[in-house]
């Protein structure tokens, strides 16, 4: 997944502050769909207004709409990660799980839900975008992905204007556009032992989101990057876990700060293992900086370890980290350099 101009232009109108709460949650009506997941719909609607726990029997059940949560306090607990399955039937254009309100409005000149949801935890379950029976033109469905308040693309999980959600052992895969993709001003996530593969853009994707943890993530064979950050995705953590055999690079980053990267591992990525760039050139402010790599072991790359782009200053890579294998070790264009305490083959 991409940023669009209007979301970059979003970037641009804003201070670092995240957006307020407009509103408490409030039940959102699902879909009514004569599918094998209208059972999971139902139990989510049934949920008394301080929530609860809707759990799902292993088993493979084809979804012909999305699982909206848009209320607090939900678990959706599968019975395990390969025996429960959520799969998006044929041809149906729609993301699979929406934590969040799945429509925006626009407030301020920026775009945002309705309304912020908090308290949901995801276990337990893997969910199937089943790419090969789709049209990756309709990332969006019958929707613009640029300019339409009700669209929305079609990831295997999308997190929108959250706060404190859990996505534990999970897994998310072979979706037309991002495995798991978190915006529209999401803060304290923790996503756990989580795997995403085989989507056709980013196995992550991560905008307007602070403050949040990816603990032992395993992104890989993903057509894009394994992960792409942008548009104020400042102050998380990713801890452990391996990034490899993702097309394009390992990490993407732009107009971003203060995150830091402990003991992941980026393997076998098919351009740099790590890009940091500005959104525009010239425009340090919109740049990745000041972030921290920190043990972090880079091996296979097709071009360079590291790659910092345009004036991206305050970046650092610490504690003998380790390179190997790569086109080079760290480049940048000349105009900013980053600190480095790195073991190069």
């Amino acid at each position: 997944m991409r940023p669009t101009f209007r979301m970059l232009l979003s970037a641009l109108a804003f201070s670092t502050a995240f957006i307020p709460a407009l509103s408490e949650a409030i039940p959102f009506p699902q879909p009514r769909i004569n599918d094998e997941c209208q059972f999971i719909r139902d139990k989510i609607d049934s949920l008394s207004k301080s929530g609860g726990v809707v759990k799902i029997p292993a088993g493979t059940y084809t979804c012909k709409a999305p699982i909206i949560i848009a209320r607090d306090n939900v678990m959706l607990k599968g019975a395990e990660r390969t025996k429960t399955i959520l799969r998006l039937a044929d041809y149906i254009h729609v993301p699979l799980l929406v934590v969040g309100h799945p429509h925006t409005i626009v407030r301020e000149g920026t775009l945002v839900t309705p309304w912020r949801v908090k308290n949901i935890v995801v276990k337990d379950m893997t969910f199937d975008g089943n790419r090969a029976k789709h049209y990756v033109s309709r990332e969006c469905g019958e929707t613009h992905c640029d300019g339409d308040v009700t669209s929305i693309r079609n990831n295997a999980i999308s997190i929108r204007g959250a706060s404190h959600v859990t996505i534990q052992d999970v897994t998310a895969h072979s979706s037309i556009s991002g495995g798991l993709v978190t915006e529209k001003f999401c803060d304290n996530l923790k996503i756990i032992n989580f795997e995403s593969h085989s989507n056709f853009f980013d196995g992550f994707a991560g905008y307007e989101t602070e403050n949040s943890e990816f603990i032992n993530v395993n992104l890989h064979n993903n057509r894009g990057a394994g992960v792409s950050i942008d548009i104020r995705f400042n102050n998380n953590v990713f801890k452990g876990g391996q990034l490899y055999m993702n097309n394009d690079v390992g990490i993407f980053a732009r107009d971003l700060h203060g995150n830091r990267f402990e003991d992941l591992k980026i393997i076998n990525s098919g351009s740099f293992g790590v890009f940091l760039a500005s959104t525009f050139a010239g425009k340090p402010e919109l740049c990745a900086r000041d972030n921290t790599f920190s043990g972090v072991k880079i091996i296979g790359s097709g071009k360079q370890a590291i790659r910092v782009n345009d004036l991206c200053a305050g970046n650092r890579i610490e504690n003998k980290s380790f390179f190997r294998g790569n086109l080079g070790c760290v480049s940048d264009d000349g105009q900013t350099s980053v600190a480095a305490d790195t073991q190069c083959d």
